[in-house]
């Protein structure tokens, strides 16, 4: 999906829930290696000052709808805030 198609058209219902089945499934198998469980441990511990639960994690995930997805695309998609380098 392009960039514009992002910032101006929500996902759907099956792209969305395939999109949260990847993180999902992505956050799972990282907690098999104990080195990548413990690094998002520390990780959340050291920004957030806590530490959620995988249940938590997995709720918060579950609750993301396509109106979150398209306001955080709107920002993190704005060309307008974009930087560019030249080579001569």
């Amino acid at each position: 999906m392009s960039r514009t198609k992002l910032r101006e058209n929500k996902l759907g219902v099956n792209q969305l829930q395939t999109a949260k089945n990847q993180v999902l499934g992505q956050i799972a198998l990282a907690q098999e290696s104990g080195v990548g469980t413990m690094m998002g441990l520390g990780t959340s511990y050291l920004f957030y000052d806590r530490v959620d639960t995988l249940s938590e994690v997995f709720a918060r995930i579950n609750k993301v709808t396509a109106e979150d997805v398209l306001a955080v695309a709107n920002e993190v998609l704005d060309t307008s805030t974009f930087s560019s380098i030249t080579y001569l």
